[in-house]
C-alpha cells in the first residue's frame, strides 16, 4: 500500500482542555485590550490635560462630601431629639411612672434612622475612596497617553 495522507492522533482530553483554556486566556486577553482602547478613546475625548482631570475629580468629590456634611447635619439634628426623649424616658423613670408608648417608640424610631444614616455617611466615604482611585489610576494613564502621543 501506499500512504494517501497521515493523520494526527485524535487529541486527548487534557490536550482539549489545555486548549480551551489558552482560548479563554486570548478571549480575556482581547476583551481586556479592547474595554482599555475604549477606556484610553474615552479619557482622551473628554480631557484635555491632567489639570481637567484634577478639577473633575476635586467637583466630584466635594459634591459627595457635600452629602456626606448633610447626612452629619441630620444625624446630628436626630441625636439631639434623641437626647431628648431619652431624658423624657428617664424623667418618668425616676418619677415612678411608667414610660409612655410613644416616647419609647420615638427613641426605637430615631435609633433606626441614626442607624440608617451612619450606614448612608459610611457608603458615601467607601464611594468617596474608590473615586479618589479611580481618578488617580486614570491620571495616571492619561499622562501615559499623553507621553505615548508626545513620542509620536
Amino acid at each position: 500500500g501506499q500512504v494517501v495522507r497521515v493523520v494526527a492522533p485524535a487529541k486527548t482530553d487534557t490536550e482539549l482542555e489545555r486548549e480551551a483554556a489558552q482560548a479563554r486566556v486570548r478571549d480575556a486577553a482581547a476583551a481586556a485590550e479592547a474595554a482599555q482602547l475604549e477606556r484610553d478613546t474615552f479619557l482622551l475625548r473628554r480631557y484635555s490635560t491632567v489639570a481637567d482631570m484634577q478639577a473633575a475629580r476635586d467637583r466630584s468629590l466635594r459634591e459627595l462630601n457635600i452629602r456626606i456634611s448633610i447626612l452629619n447635619s441630620q444625624r446630628a439634628t436626630l441625636a439631639d431629639q434623641l437626647a431628648r426623649h431619652e431624658a423624657k424616658l428617664a424623667s418618668s423613670a425616676a418619677a415612678g411612672d411608667s414610660a409612655s408608648q410613644y416616647e419609647q417608640e420615638t427613641v426605637a424610631a430615631l435609633l433606626a434612622e441614626i442607624a440608617s444614616l451612619d450606614e448612608a455617611m459610611a457608603g458615601r466615604k467607601q464611594q468617596s475612596a474608590a473615586l479618589a482611585d479611580a481618578y488617580a489610576s486614570d491620571m495616571a494613564r492619561f499622562a501615559e497617553l499623553e507621553d505615548i502621543v508626545a513620542l509620536h
